[in-house]
């Protein structure tokens, strides 16, 4: 989705008159977020585009968590009622791309073991926060912690099926001890 489509939905969404109340501008101006830039299109920048003018800069990410210190991100996620969790590059891909069908159902199993192992991990220390019926601050800030690691393992392993890293076809089932 590009980005004036979102301005254009949101916009929708909560009033033209609203959106342009709430910033300082014009209807008219904000009507230009919601076109696109360029060509015989007479759209201009947003603040969407703006922002990912400045993660583009040469080291733009590290430049924007520098400064931001992903202040920035984490704020409007907390606005927005979440949490922002960076996409990572799955191991996986890098260890699974060009090698045998039998070595990426090996990297399958391991990546599902890996994400299954974060998971109970954070079942268990769910479990160990709650026992005594409460759960303190210190506890609930560990518990963030520990989710966040797990959603990032489980992301992972995600983002690598999605990619195609496991994409093994029938040659996997072979690999299945057969039991008799």
């Amino acid at each position: 989705m590009k980005s004036y489509e979102v301005m254009r939905a949101f916009r929708r969404r909560a009033g033209a008159r609203v959106v342009a109340a709430a910033v300082g501008l014009t209807k008219s101006h904000t009507d230009k977020w919601c076109r696109p830039v360029g060509g015989l299109e007479t759209g201009e920048l947003n603040p969407l585009d703006r922002l990912a003018q400045l993660a583009a800069l040469p080291g733009g990410r590290a430049l924007v968590d520098w400064l931001c210190g992903r202040a920035l991100v984490d704020w409007l996620c907390g606005r927005a009622g979440g949490f922002f969790v960076r996409n990572p590059v799955p191991q996986t891909l890098r260890s699974a791309a060009g090698r045998s069908q039998q070595a990426r159902a090996r990297a399958l199993l391991a990546a599902h073991s890996q994400a299954e192992a974060q998971l109970a991990q954070f079942k268990l220390d769910v479990a160990r926060a709650v026992q005594d019926g409460q759960v303190t601050a210190a506890e609930a800030a560990q518990l963030r912690s520990d989710w966040e690691v797990a959603k990032s393992e489980l992301e992972s392993f995600v983002v690598a099926c999605e990619r195609g890293a496991f994409r093994l076809g029938a040659l996997f089932f072979p690999l299945l001890p057969l039991v008799s």
